[in-house]
């Protein structure tokens, strides 16, 4: 790697863990590097050489423990040792996994590297998949020290057409039970998966009923960049369906107890008749501890067009309200101020991304129908939403201007 590009993702990681190393930062209050490249790498004789950057990667969790995905200099280290996935919290960091170490649960075999971390729950346990020297794949759960195979090529989950064949996008929660994507031999598409070691069961598949639509209308391609996971194994995703013309869905639920939550042609909560969800691939979603689900999309029908045709929504099966859409009065500014619902730098359609808690109260940023454009930031109960931030306004803590 280039010299230049190496120090730059060095310094990138300092910077994340700098924030990522307090639970919760105030001004003020010292804080402290969980890892600096050139350090001695913790459980190794060798350097942090640099860090690894992706969506989970490095990680928080609220403990104010980390985790991330390293890779490794000194003597000795080569391509088949040279990177490694650590875990914990400043002073309690460990090595969870590094290439050419024994792997979890497999006598004899190695991991060769090709590490994806997954996720961090709140005590600590880490998910993590890696590719084994004999050419296997499997993703691994645990804590530093006592890790388990959740999962790996070859193994046969009740109910499944086949073998895994393919392991793809996972999470965690907190009770420690995982989801994640499997590609079962025989099958064309993934299907999802939840469960803990030694208890894995089907949540979604291909071919199955899909909740909420006529009998008959299966799941074809369940979109796992949209799945995630919460307690007690509630789980949110989209997915195609073999209905004619309009055929993405939103769904929520248990395994063996899926709703349906937002289909595309569906009348839009909220809206007048004759306008309908126009859901498209990775639509903005979020799942609460409480199974409160908050989402944008697009709108399509009667009187929509590209100042209203973006819209925000949350609840849950049966029970959605509508929050926010372009062209509605935006709280907390001047009256006439709008939800803008087309990006005024890019051109194209705006997403609301939310997030949302076990409460039911949302935070979201959003364009405003300002001349120039303003960015705003609201968040609160979706009845009562209040304006925490706009650009252009002097920022807490620090003088005008």
């Amino acid at each position: 790697m280039h010299t230049f590009l190496k120090n730059r993702l060095s310094l990138i990681a300092i910077l994340g863990f700098v924030f990522l190393g307090c639970s919760a930062v105030e001004a003020g209050q010292p804080i402290t590097p969980v890892a600096v490249s050139g350090q001695q790498a913790v459980g190794t004789d060798v350097a942090y050489d640099y860090f690894q950057a992706s969506v989970v990667s490095p990680g928080l969790n609220e403990a104010g423990q980390v985790q991330f995905l390293a890779h490794l200099k000194g003597i000795g280290v080569n391509m088949s040792n040279d990177t490694a996935v650590f875990a914990g919290g400043l002073g309690t960091l460990q090595l969870v996994a590094r290439q050419g170490d024994p792997a979890a649960g497999f006598p004899g075999r190695t991991y060769a590297g090709g590490f994806s971390v997954c996720g961090l729950n709140v005590s600590g346990e880490v998910l993590f998949n890696s590719g084994l020297d004999d050419g296997n794949q499997a993703f691994f759960v645990g804590l530093p020290g006592t890790l388990q195979v959740l999962a790996a090529i070859g193994d046969v989950i009740p109910g499944a057409p086949g073998p895994i064949d393919n392991l793809s996008i996972a999470s965690i929660n907190d009770a420690g039970r995982a989801l994640f994507g499997a590609l079962f031999s025989g099958d064309w598409y993934f299907s999802l998966v939840v469960g803990e070691p030694g208890s894995l069961s089907i949540a979604a598949e291909p071919g199955m009923q899909a909740p909420g639509r006529p009998p008959g209308i299966t799941f074809t391609l369940i979109d796992l960049q949209t799945a995630s996971l919460q307690e007690q194994d509630r789980i949110l995703f989209q997915a195609l369906d073999t209905g004619e013309n309009v055929n993405l869905g939103i769904y929520t639920g248990l395994a063996g107890d899926l709703a349906l939550l937002a289909h595309s042609g569906d009348q839009a909560a909220g809206t007048d008749p004759g306008v309908a969800y126009d859901i498209e691939s990775l639509a903005a979603q979020a799942l609460s501890a409480s199974g409160t689900v908050a989402f944008g999309t697009f709108l399509t029908g009667i009187g929509v067009n590209n100042t209203n045709w973006n819209g925000l929504w949350v609840g849950t099966p049966g029970a959605v309200s509508l929050v926010a859409r372009g062209g509605m009065q935006a709280p907390g500014v001047e009256q006439g101020v709008a939800y803008a619902g087309v990006d005024p730098h890019q051109g194209f359609g705006l997403y609301f991304g939310p997030v949302v808690n076990s409460s039911g109260q949302l935070a979201f940023t959003q364009y405003l129908t300002t001349t120039p454009a303003q960015q705003a930031m609201w968040a609160g109960p979706p009845a009562s939403l209040r304006l925490v931030a706009r650009q252009g306004q002097t920022a807490p803590g620090l003088a005008p201007g």
